[in-house]
């Protein structure tokens, strides 16, 4: 599909003006822990495929491989500031560009990802962090699917207002204090599948602490600083429908 992509481009005459991402928006539970699905914060769900071919890139830079910590909404301030755009004020993420021509080796020193999806399913409200140095961190909250549940039985599968109002307080209730009932701890750098839990190490106790934190300042910095989260604005659904 990409050759194809890229032959149609160089017919066109836009391969040596055209950026191409290519990547995934979630990695897959293949039997790990004995788990499926995509709904969990362990490496094997978070981490995605991310290639980025920019043709102007010198030839000596073509075909590096980086250990950067990246996230998804990366990508569009990077399409942005290739295409030599001002990237919006407010606007998340970090652009690869410096990354992507080697002039940059890192731009963050820790990732932050989250798990708000398919609780319906059983799915657990998640939040992490992935350091620079090794370690991740992860912290679960209560979990409440009776809202979910209730909407499934009577089949209403839309946004009503109690289920944006409870979507809300998901998205906001760990900035404003709701406790995790249960962390993990890993030293991914001697430990990449994730398999020893040392959150409760007394040897580890300082790093958790740091790691708690660096969690809840991502997670504040993301999220925290809005009247009210974009994910829960109320848009009127029947503008531009015709009468039935």
């Amino acid at each position: 599909m990409v050759g194809r992509i890229r032959e149609q481009l160089d017919r066109e005459g836009l391969a040596d003006n055209t950026v191409i991402v290519f990547a995934s928006d979630h990695g897959i539970m293949n039997g790990e822990f004995g788990l499926g699905g995509k709904a969990l914060n362990y490496e094997s769900c978070l981490r995605v495929p991310l290639i980025i071919m920019d043709p102007r890139v010198a030839p000596s830079e073509c075909g590096r491989r980086s250990n950067a910590l990246v996230e998804s909404v990366d990508i569009a301030p990077t399409l942005l500031d290739c295409a030599g755009v001002e990237l919006p004020r407010g606007m998340q993420g970090h652009s690869l560009r410096g990354i992507i021509e080697g002039t940059e080796d890192a731009v963050r020193s820790s990732s932050f990802a989250e798990n708000l999806w398919s609780t319906q399913f059983g799915n657990p409200r998640i939040e992490s962090v992935r350091t620079d140095d090794g370690w991740k961190y992860i912290r679960y909250f209560k979990n409440d699917r009776s809202l979910f549940e209730e909407i499934a039985k009577k089949k209403q599968f839309r946004a009503t207002p109690k289920l944006i109002a409870s979507y809300h307080d998901w998205l906001t209730a760990s900035i404003n204090g709701e406790e995790p009932v249960f962390e993990e701890l890993y030293h991914l750098a001697t430990d990449p599948s994730e398999s020893v839990n040392l959150a409760t190490r007394p040897t580890c106790t300082d790093k958790l602490h740091q790691l708690r934190a660096e969690c809840q300042r991502l997670v504040t910095f993301a999220k925290g600083e809005v009247e009210q989260a974009p994910a829960t604005v109320v848009i009127d659904q029947t503008k531009g429908r015709k009468a039935q």
